[in-house]
């Protein structure tokens, strides 16, 4: 998926999505390619009118993602402005705040996971969540339990397993 994250990658600012395109190759891999239009800023801070072709392969021992340029132009201020008032910009400062908002928020959950993670009683390793066969009932395991290395574990109450679940969701969001 291209996010706004890879179009700054780049160099581009004030981002303007003005079309998308998608489209899958039935070539056995299932290439994703996706097109925007778009009016931006350069690096130099030159407004931009571009045609951007992603690629995204997938491959058994891993992918890539690629783009090119299809077209680039030129525009000038008065034509960037109207866009932008037609569309809007993706990447303004209420965009910032809200990605330094889900940062903050992403770091104290991490924080905070640490924190809940207990030691191992038997070695002082760290734990991780496993499920039991029988039931599905989750519980802390040592790290070193499913190389033999260690057999440790604890039983998760069933609210502390609700918030680490919360945390674990803020955690990989963004």
């Amino acid at each position: 998926m291209i996010s706004i994250e890879d179009y700054l990658r780049l160099g581009y600012r004030g981002l303007v999505f003005l079309h998308r395109e998608e489209s899958e190759e039935k070539s056995g891999y299932q290439d994703e390619h996706t097109i925007h239009t778009l009016a931006c800023y350069d690096k130099d801070g030159i407004p931009l009118k571009i045609t951007m072709h992603w690629l995204e392969c997938f491959r058994p021992n891993g992918g890539k993602r690629s783009c090119r340029i299809e077209s680039k132009e030129i525009i000038g201020q008065g034509e960037y402005a109207s866009l932008v008032k037609l569309y809007g910009v993706k990447d303004d400062s209420l965009y910032h705040q809200a990605r330094a908002k889900k940062e903050k928020r992403k770091r104290e959950a991490d924080a905070k996971l640490i924190e809940m993670t207990p030691k191992c009683p038997i070695c002082g390793n760290g734990m991780i969540i496993k499920h039991r066969n029988s039931d599905q009932k989750p519980f802390w395991s040592c790290v070193g339990f499913s190389k033999g290395k260690c057999r440790g574990s604890r039983s998760i109450l069933k609210s502390d397993y609700s918030k680490l679940n919360r945390l674990l969701q803020i955690a990989n969001q963004l």
